[in-house]
């Protein structure tokens, strides 16, 4: 056609799209940074009370701290993505079908 109006018009999706995804993006990435800095605020407390308190016990408490960090969530996040690229390649490969079709 040659109206720039038009062009304009055919790429406003993929633009809304971006932008969506970079505030998606932006508000995980302040939830992760805002979990993972409370939970060392919790640590440190407890750090700072295990003279006052005999029940606490910081040693511990930094190997839960490490073992969810550097072990769990990774896992976690791991193996979530490995499930669902299977049932997305299944579903690609596929076709969403469940059994192989009859051959005549």
């Amino acid at each position: 056609n040659g109206n720039d109006g038009d062009d304009h018009r055919a790429n406003m999706p993929q633009t809304l799209s971006r932008d969506r995804s970079l505030g998606v993006l932006l508000v995980g990435a302040f939830w992760i940074a805002f979990l993972f800095l409370a939970s060392l605020y919790v640590v440190f407390q407890i750090v700072a009370v295990e003279d006052v308190y005999e029940d606490e016990n910081a040693k511990i408490a930094w190997i839960v701290f490490g073992c969810v960090v550097g072990g769990g969530i990774p896992l976690i996040a791991g193996g979530g993505n490995i499930l669902r690229w299977m049932v997305y390649e299944r579903w690609i490969l596929k076709s969403g079908t469940k059994k192989k079709a009859v051959s005549p």
